[in-house]
């Protein structure tokens, strides 16, 4: 693969290659690749690192930021999502290295996973809503709640949702940067409260 600037990207060792991105304002650091059977992802750089097994049967990059993938598993033909990371690792000396990973934000769990947006004052925030059969949940960049609510509410406001179950009297609280509720202080009173 060569991008239009006529620099090498990938050597010729892959079935086929996602190539619907930008090549010449900035290139990817991560990018599904195919074996002819499954598709895997792998680093861009010199000699390319396989990140992942060939085991997924579709990977589709976010389009907007493009740091979260998602992925098909073959087996199960469900959806997940992992997240390009780039920790910084100190060697000797005053600075650090940053090396390019993954991480699995949701395990392949999904039926679907479909966009959504919260209208903030600057600008909208992506997010996204995840069914399995008649259940919802969310997913951010920062984690998903359980698949296990048959309706939502957003406060574009808070950034916040309001995940509803019909068997529950109480909606569960959630945000975007705790799409499980988890460490929300709503959620901690209404246990604490409860344990009494």
């Amino acid at each position: 693969m060569v991008s239009p600037t006529g620099e090498r990207l990938l050597p010729e060792c892959f079935g086929d290659v996602f190539t619907q991105f930008d090549a010449i304002n900035s290139n990817p650091c991560i990018i599904p690749v195919s074996d002819g059977e499954a598709w895997a992802l792998a680093s861009l750089s010199g000699q390319p690192i396989l990140l992942t097994e060939f085991r997924y049967n579709a990977i589709i990059p976010e389009r907007h930021e493009r740091r979260l993938f998602f992925i098909q598993d073959k087996e199960t033909m469900k959806w997940g999502a992992m997240s390009v990371t780039a920790p910084i690792i100190k060697c000797r000396g005053r600075y650090g290295v940053g090396l390019v990973g993954l991480k699995t934000v949701m395990p392949p769990v999904a039926d679907e996973i479909y966009e959504d947006e919260l209208m903030t004052e600057c600008e909208p925030m992506i997010f996204f809503m995840t069914r399995r059969g008649d259940k919802i949940g969310i997913l951010t960049d920062f984690g998903y709640s359980d698949i296990a609510y048959d309706s939502y509410e957003v406060d574009n406001t808070k950034c916040s949702f309001r995940l509803i179950r019909s068997d529950r009297k109480r909606a569960r609280r959630a945000d975007y940067w705790h799409p499980d509720g988890k460490g929300l202080y709503v959620n901690m009173m209404r246990t604490q409260r409860a344990k009494k």
